[in-house]
């Protein structure tokens, strides 16, 4: 790797909590690669189109890329809680030499409770019970949905509460 940075431009990251909240203390390994994102807003239109009301969230689901199982344990371990749980998918990721979250270009924040985690594997798990990599599909009943501008610090938030 040359230079001070690695830039994942092309990727979404997903990060366990609000990166407004914990600023750039994120370790690398402590990222998970973002496979799709899915999620239901809506707002109510009048009859000329236009928007009105609050938004409403319903539901997100995110498949993400996972080394170990390890690495899944901390999505069971947010659905066992039955508490709101903070995740953050940035976008247009750098990371230091050291590992450490430098710098991203732009943030979806989802706030809710996870009611389900699925695992699938690459492939079949080794003898020993271990795969090269799994997928999870996280899913998420929304209370908060807030999208964050790094630098320009454009925000929108779509609250149930």
């Amino acid at each position: 790797m040359t230079g001070q940075t690695a830039n994942y431009s092309l990727n979404a990251f997903l990060v366990v909590g609000d990166v407004t909240e914990i600023s750039l203390n994120v370790l690398l390994n402590h990222a998970f690669t973002v496979q799709q994102v899915r999620y239901k807003c809506r707002r109510q239109r009048n009859s000329q189109g236009f928007p009105y009301g609050q938004h409403l969230s319903d539901y997100m689901e995110l498949t993400i890329r996972v080394a170990t199982n390890d690495n899944a344990k901390v999505f069971l371990d947010c659905m066992a809680d039955n508490q709101p749980h903070a995740f953050s998918i940035l976008y247009d990721v750098s990371f230091t030499k050291m590992r450490r979250l430098s710098d991203y270009e732009d943030a979806t924040i989802a706030r809710g409770y996870v009611v389900d985690v699925e695992e699938e594997y690459d492939k079949d798990p080794h003898s020993d019970g271990l795969a090269d990599q799994m997928l999870v599909r996280v899913s998420l009943l929304l209370s908060n949905l807030s999208y964050v501008g790094r630098t320009s610090k454009l925000n929108l938030t779509i609250s149930n509460d």
